[in-house]
């Protein structure tokens, strides 16, 4: 199967691209901006096709061959500071033309990454967040990927065409960063924190978690459209991923600056995003768990300690659900003299 790859040298797209050549067969066309970057080349070695190309220009699509698949993960980071117009031009144009594309070149499927900020927070405490509930993003980035969403899903139906897309919780993991888990582990190494951590409701989600749905995705033949929420099946609150992080380090003298409590009268707790959709039609469950997520993000934050140790044995592209045992196979008290 030929699979097209949209921001392929991305850290998700990366990952992505090589687990589709090289552990599934599959020909792979990794679009980049940047055919020059190291990633870039790395693929090629692994015997992936790049091809250059900017999405925000038509033309540019001329170089693109046909592929029963296409796989839209190109996009600007969430924490990219843009003006409105800058970030349609980023963010809807290129999906936009990409269909425009699609309409000639004829996909048997389009899956286009999106983001659980094109929900936004409702009102409640313990709100349980599905794909029926009504979409109110709060950030310009939020509106724009429902932009970006609602003129694909439409799109499809117009040109009967498959359209998924996947409203990926924040991703963490080896080469990406994610802000909660990193205010964790430095809480956790040093014993300070920048701030006080909040109650409301967590969803990180491993990139070998998301490589492991869009590849699901990807090789299921099903005729199945629609939108689905991607989180981790653990949802937590910033306050209990400290408090676990010290647990798991064994440090109960800063577990014990945070006990567990219940959400106030009132108080006002991020939503719950529900998977039940994903596993119902695709039967698929997030696999990482946080605590090997905390203590990879512990382990990497301390670079001194890295030079002295080997490596952790984790490679996001090995299988569906990575695991991270190498890490669990060293003894306490190592892992314990990196946090002391």
């Amino acid at each position: 199967m030929r699979v097209l790859v949209t921001g392929a040298t991305g850290r998700l797209g990366y990952l992505l691209s090589r687990q589709l050549a090289t552990t599934r067969g599959h020909e792979v066309i990794a679009v980049t901006r940047t055919p020059q970057s190291q990633r870039a080349s790395r693929l090629r070695w692994h015997g992936l096709t790049t091809v250059k190309a900017d999405l925000t220009e038509r033309t540019s699509f001329k170089r693109l061959p046909a592929v029963d698949v296409v796989i839209h993960l190109a996009g600007p980071c969430p924490s990219l500071r843009l003006s409105r117009p800058e970030m349609w031009k980023v963010m809807v144009e290129p999906t936009c033309n990409l269909l425009d594309w699609c309409r000639v070149a004829r996909p048997r499927r389009i899956l286009i990454a999106g983001s659980t900020q094109t929900a936004g927070r409702l009102d409640g405490v313990s709100t349980r967040i599905d794909e029926r509930h009504g979409c109110h993003p709060d950030s310009l980035y939020g509106r724009a990927r429902l932009t970006a969403e609602r003129v694909a899903t439409r799109w499809g139906v117009k040109h009967d065409r498959f359209v998924g897309v996947l409203r990926l919780g924040s991703l963490y993991g080896p080469g990406q960063s994610y802000a909660p888990i990193e205010r964790a582990a430095s809480f956790v190494r040093k014993g300070l924190g920048t701030h006080f951590p909040g109650d409301q409701l967590l969803h990180p989600l491993h990139v070998a978690d998301a490589v492991s749905v869009f590849l699901r995705l990807t090789e299921d033949p099903r005729p199945l459209s629609g939108s689905y929420f991607v989180v981790s099946h653990e949802p937590v609150s910033e306050r209990q991923m400290w408090r676990r992080a010290a647990e798991l380090f064994r440090r109960p003298d800063l577990a014990e600056l945070f006990p567990q409590r219940p959400p106030a009268p009132g108080e006002r707790v991020h939503e719950s995003y529900s998977t039940e959709r994903l596993w119902r039609d695709f039967a698929w469950r997030s696999r990482v768990r946080l605590d090997e997520g905390l203590t990879q993000a512990v382990m990497s934050a301390d670079k001194g300690a890295q030079a002295e140790a080997p490596a952790p044995a984790f490679r996001a592209d090995d299988s569906l659900g990575t695991t991270v045992s190498g890490i669990f196979k060293r003894p306490v008290e190592f892992m314990k003299n990196l946090v002391a």
